[in-house]
């Protein structure tokens, strides 16, 4: 059993697989419809980015203690003084793609703290599903770049803030997003990012009854990431249909600003991801996407893909945490940062556990909050027997967990993000 979880969660045994199709079982929300003008932005300009020179990597960890930061912000939206959503990053492989155990932090939050939308969204994505959210996918899509986890750089590197692009080819492609879940009594904002390639490309999208095409020209040039944000006055459908060449680098909902400040984490991972994966991505344009969401928490869960590695460098992986650490707090200087421990591995035990020590030596180094699912779920050697019970807790493969596991790590998760909140933290 997991002993240390089972003091954390009561929630019941575990079962179904990860990978299993799954069906939200919470009906659709019907809301008012009402869509409101559209308009077109690019990248904020530099200043607004407040984007500072790289550097080789964090070295040092903030003046301040850790989560300190994190936890006034979610202060702030308990007292209604908040200024907007508190936000939260999570860069991840292939334990948080599917969004179960990101997705229970994210709802653990909002029950407390109130619920500020989805947050990042990828469209024309056929394998991927996300809490809250139903995406019906028609025609036929590519995603680029082509080896979405390779370490070295593709392409130009620019695939927008979650790694991925997704193009439709043939078949009237078309995505249309339904949110089964509410954020917020007010407006919403879908903030929709695309990128041209040749003169003749096009994005349709339609918000309800409202229905706008952009084309190449001044404000939307080809091989530029631009953003078309909307707002409507509830959860109106929306659909996209790119025309051409037109990659969609996804879309990112959320309460409107002006109304219920909440939380909002982007779930931002990809299966078979490595930090080296994010470090090859063009560095300016991730950053700029990244200041684009002011993020005050920046979740690091990698490392369990590198443990599988026949001969893993374990420093070296460390210093990728560093480097990437180093561009969250260019893009976003005040971010309070998190390290998830690599899980138990039964085809790498012994390496599961040295990289587990090298990314925690190096977390706390750099002022990181650890949160070490490796000893929570059993430590070395758990995940073998894991998968061999009657009601087996893990899937065959001995590296991921079942839905239900995973929603008991968000909730351990979340126990422990609140330690040293408050006396009245639950």
């Amino acid at each position: 059993m997991f002993a240390r979880l089972a003091a954390l969660s009561t929630a019941a045994s575990l079962f179904a697989c990860a990978s299993a199709p799954v069906v939200d079982p919470s009906p659709p929300i019907e809301r008012a419809t009402g869509p409101a003008p559209l308009r077109t932005d690019a990248l904020p300009p530099a200043d607004s980015a407040r984007v500072q020179p790289e550097q080789p990597r964090a070295t040092a960890p903030p003046a301040v203690p850790e989560l300190a930061r994190f936890h006034a912000a979610l202060r702030a939206l308990a007292d209604k003084k908040a200024e907007g959503h508190v936000r939260i990053l999570w860069l991840g492989d292939s334990h948080g793609q599917a969004d179960f155990w990101s997705g229970q932090l994210r709802k653990s939050l909002a029950q407390r703290f109130g619920y500020g939308g989805p947050g990042f969204l990828h469209l024309g994505y056929k394998n991927y599903r996300h809490d809250g959210v139903k995406l019906t996918i028609d025609g036929r899509w590519r995603m680029r770049p082509k080896r979405p986890v390779w370490i070295e750089r593709q392409d130009d590197g620019v695939f927008g803030l979650g790694g991925l692009m997704m193009s439709g080819y043939a078949d009237s492609p078309r995505v249309e997003l339904h949110l089964t879940e509410p954020a917020g009594s007010g407006e919403l904002a879908y903030d929709v990012c695309y990128r041209f390639h040749k003169p003749d490309d096009q994005l349709e999208i339609t918000l309800g009854a409202e229905r706008r095409t952009i084309k190449v020209g001044p404000e939307s040039p080809v091989n530029s990431l631009r953003h078309v944000t909307m707002t409507a006055s509830s959860s109106t459908n929306l659909a996209v249909r790119p025309i051409g060449r037109t990659d969609l680098c996804g879309t990112i909902v959320e309460a409107a600003p002006g109304g219920d400040a909440g939380v909002v984490l982007d779930t931002l991972a990809i299966n078979g991801a490595r930090y080296g994966t994010m470090l090859a991505w063009d560095a300016d344009g991730w950053i700029a996407e990244v200041a684009r969401r002011r993020p005050s928490l920046v979740v690091f869960e990698l490392g369990t893909n590198e443990a599988g590695d026949g001969n893993p460098k374990f420093a070296k992986v460390a210093d990728d945490l560093s480097s990437l650490l180093g561009r969250v707090r260019r893009a976003a200087p005040e971010t309070d940062c998190v390290v998830v421990s690599p899980t138990d591995r039964a085809d790498a035990e012994e390496r599961s556990a040295k990289m587990r020590e090298a990314l925690q030596g190096r977390a706390k180094e750099l002022g990181c909050s650890w949160f070490d699912a490796w000893q929570i779920l059993g430590g070395q050697g758990a995940m073998a027997k894991l998968r061999e019970e009657a009601d087996p807790l893990v899937q065959p493969d001995g590296i991921h967990l079942t839905i239900k596991g995973y929603r008991e790590l968000g909730t351990a998760m979340y126990t422990e993000l609140m330690r040293g909140y408050g006396a009245t933290a639950k």
